[in-house]
């Protein structure tokens, strides 16, 4: 068969154009058509190429040659010399090249074959996620191209057949062709589509929402119904895969998958798998290494597996043969975290929990290995070692996600209960509470919070933890930034707490991002009825089943608790509004307080306060600063919205503890320090022009003095800045503070737990 292609006439039309005669040798009929040249922005600056429609990361041909792998059009100026056919960094690429239109001569090839409809892409990289991942999106560019995976020949730009190339012919149910770049075979494609279309992409470091797709459609739904778009996509193409669910077993089974290699090993699996097994009696625990298996043994593995246990890593993917509303538990390395399996799992209809290690001290690094995977020589070590994580750096994520890591056994085992408890049909109850106000307000709420679930035999949801953004007349939790509550607090501190808790992600598996009852207990006069919406719904996603108003929760005893929640007793999850000094702990005060109330006396109160630990990063600066102060005297002094707060206080003695002098915050320190022979000093405040007076006043006086404002904060937000202070005020020598205020408390009681004194104004 040969082809011959020859110029005709050109003829006007609306867009640059040019007609061609194609005739088959041996056929007495010849085929007319016409190329467009279309200039889409879209793809690249300097597109122009004779296509009929182009999407993000791939475009649509009509009419083409393919010569080995380069494919041959006809364009009257320019054309895109590569096109990316993976999805993801690394992608290959397969030339495009022009033939000129005013060609006069004839050109002839042998061998020719003719294919109606084609598409070529790469699955990049021979795993079972890559490939799932790259041929729905090949998919979903075929759909763009009004074209069908399923009825094209693929032609896979690789350098080798792919390991799980089943997978891809299980899917589209023939088999699948190498593209041959030294072959000089010639095909003529009538419709091709090159490419994978990046809106089938899953995010990989971010967590993509829950969805509801049966919502009604509003004009600002664009994001939500692509996505929900591609997840149908998505559970369409896996669902041959799946198998059905497995009758007649008496037990659910735990699988652990178990790493071949020398990075991201577990270095007490095997003492993790024992407690495993000894704690989860009624399941089946298993060990598996899936290397080497054939995908028909992959996928009988995961078919009858209720829990699957992994490390962070692409056996993840295999998670796609698992039975709906099973449980996946992904642990990760030291300061690692991505989110694309946690978002697979969600649009497979799987339920995700996670566990990240919170120590640096239970991982190690293979220094030797991480080098030998340099990408950027030129880039110091120092700088691949720096947390967090350079995203962008290929050494940076290499050093950081092939580390060898301990879990913690009782924390991992927790979370495989809760998914055996759950798929057994046992009713675990949950607490969630809105974060109210400043830093140290929320951390009182979060006291309050884990002894009322212990009281009330529920689960603690761990909440975001926030500051301000907006104006400060109202609380609107809009106007905040949140971050989850191990952005900044030690998870494995969490040990002492008397209530069980699980992180709010977590929590949205095992909840299925439902509030039963959502309870709105106002606390100030700045609060708004719509504030536990704003939060719980709009700041977190959830949707809300039913909200009643509750008042007078502020000091409530232990009866009084069970008392006004009884009513809620059986309803899986109920969110509080702010829980600020809602529970008293058995206490007593009023308002004005005419002293520090100690509340470290009470053993759960304290047991909670002692599982509340900044992160090592942070505790690491703030003991930086403390040893370049060496032996100092720290006082917190409260400006800003304090200074009305304290004029509420009719009292003139109790408003001096509020809000002291200038004369008297300088006779306390002369004081304090003639006694303690001490004449360095750290100014923790909110207002720098109080401390820019107190350090004029007090150098005089001979004193050095430091403050919040003198130490470089550049990288850390309002939160990381409150919790450095506190921690350098923590391991003053001595400290003054204002008894009245939240921030004092957190410092007077990590002090009281080092068994520090502390003094007041």
């Amino acid at each position: 068969m040969v082809i011959r292609v020859r110029r005709l006439a050109n003829r006007k039309v609306s867009q640059t154009s040019t007609s061609f005669l194609l005739c088959l040798s041996g056929s007495l009929a010849c085929i007319t058509f016409l190329f467009v040249a279309k200039r889409d922005d879209s793809i690249q600056q300097e597109t122009i190429i004779s296509v009929i429609s182009a999407g993000k990361a791939f475009v649509c041909l009509q009419n083409v040659l393919l010569i080995g792998d380069q494919i041959f059009l006809f364009a009257n100026e320019g054309a895109w010399t590569q096109v990316g056919t993976g999805i993801g960094y690394g992608t290959p690429f397969t030339n495009i090249i022009p033939i000129d239109p005013l060609i006069s001569n004839l050109i002839e090839f042998r061998r020719v074959t003719y294919l109606k409809q084609a598409s070529i892409f790469s699955v990049m990289w021979p795993n079972a996620f890559r490939t799932l991942y790259g041929t729905i999106a090949a998919a979903s560019a075929a759909e763009n191209c009004d074209l069908s995976l399923k009825e094209s020949v693929i032609l896979l730009k690789e350098s080798k057949i792919p390991l799980y190339k089943t997978i891809i012919e299980e899917i589209v149910t023939h088999p699948v062709n190498l593209l041959n770049k030294s072959s000089t075979n010639v095909a003529f494609i009538r419709s091709l589509v090159v490419g994978t279309d990046s809106n089938a992409k899953i995010a990989e470091l971010e967590e993509e929402p829950f969805l509801d797709c049966n919502e009604p459609w509003s004009q600002s739904d664009a994001l939500r119904k692509r996505l929900c778009h591609r997840n149908q996509l998505y559970q369409e193409w896996l669902a041959p895969l799946r198998p059905s669910r497995l009758d007649g077993r008496e037990v659910l089974t735990v699988t652990v998958i178990e790493r071949m290699g020398s990075t991201r090993i577990l270095r007490n699996n095997r003492r993790f798998i024992y407690c495993l097994s000894r704690i989860l009696k009624r399941v089946a625990v298993r060990k598996v290494s899936l290397e080497g298996l054939s995908l028909s043994h992959i996928v009988k593995i995961m078919g009858a597996t209720d829990v699957l246990i992994a490390v962070h890593g692409a056996a993840l993917a295999n998670m796609f043969a698992m039975k709906p509303e099973s449980f996946v538990i992904e642990l990760f390395p030291y300061e690692f975290e991505k989110k694309i399996y946690r978002n697979f799992a969600m649009l497979s209809g799987l339920r995700y929990l996670s566990w990240k290690s919170p120590k640096r001290a239970a991982s190690t690094f293979d220094i030797g290995a991480i080098e030998s995977l340099r990408s950027d020589p030129s880039l110091p070590l120092d700088k691949v070692m720096s947390v967090p994580v350079n995203w962008s750096s290929l050494d940076s994520k290499n050093y950081w996600r092939n580390q060898n890591f301990s879990v913690d056994i009782n924390q991992v085992v927790d979370l495989a209960h809760m998914a055996v408890a759950s798929l057994e049909g046992e009713k675990e109850r949950f607490l969630m509470f809105m974060p109210w106000e400043q830093l140290n307000n929320q951390l009182v709420g979060i006291r309050s919070a884990c002894a009322m679930a212990r009281m009330l035999n529920r689960t603690l949801v761990l909440p975001s933890i926030g500051y301000r953004t907006g104006n400060w007349s109202t609380f609107d939790p809009r106007s905040f930034v949140w971050k989850p509550y191990h952005e900044y607090f030690d998870i494995h501190a969490l040990h002492s707490w008397p209530c069980r808790w699980v992180t709010l992600d977590n929590a949205r598996f095992l909840v299925k991002n439902i509030i039963d009852v959502s309870i709105y207990n106002p606390v100030s006069p700045r609060d708004s009825n719509f504030s536990n919406q704003w939060y719980f719904r709009d700041v977190e996603g959830f949707s809300i089943q039913q909200s009643i108003e509750v008042h007078k929760m502020y000091q409530l005893s232990r009866e009084e608790i069970l008392r006004k929640l009884s009513p809620y007793y059986d309803k899986k999850v109920i969110a509080f509004g702010s829980l600020f000094w809602v529970y008293n702990f058995e206490k007593e005060w009023n308002y004005p307080l005419e002293s520090f109330i100690d509340f470290m006396d009470n053993n759960e109160y304290r047991k909670i306060s002692q599982g509340i630990v900044p992160k090592d990063f942070l505790v690491n600066v703030a003991s930086d600063r403390a040893q370049m102060l060496g032996k100092f005297l720290a006082v917190h002094i409260r400006g800003g919205d304090y200074v009305a707060k304290c004029a509420q206080i009719k009292n003139v003695s109790l408003n001096r503890h509020c809000k002291p002098t200038e004369t008297e915050i300088i006779r306390a320190i002369v004081d304090e320090g003639a006694e303690r022979l001490i004449d360095q000093v750290y100014i923790s405040t909110n207002d720098r022009s109080v401390s820019l007076k107190l350090q004029r006043s007090l150098a005089s006086l001979g004193f050095t003095v430091f403050s919040t404002f003198d130490f470089n904060n550049a990288g850390f937000d309002d939160i990381q800045k409150s919790l450095v202070d506190i921690v350098v005020c923590s391991k003053a020598f001595q400290f003054i503070g204002n008894y009245f205020s939240s921030f004092t408390r957190s410092i007077v009681e990590i002090r009281t737990l080092s068994g520090q004194n502390s003094k007041f104004w």
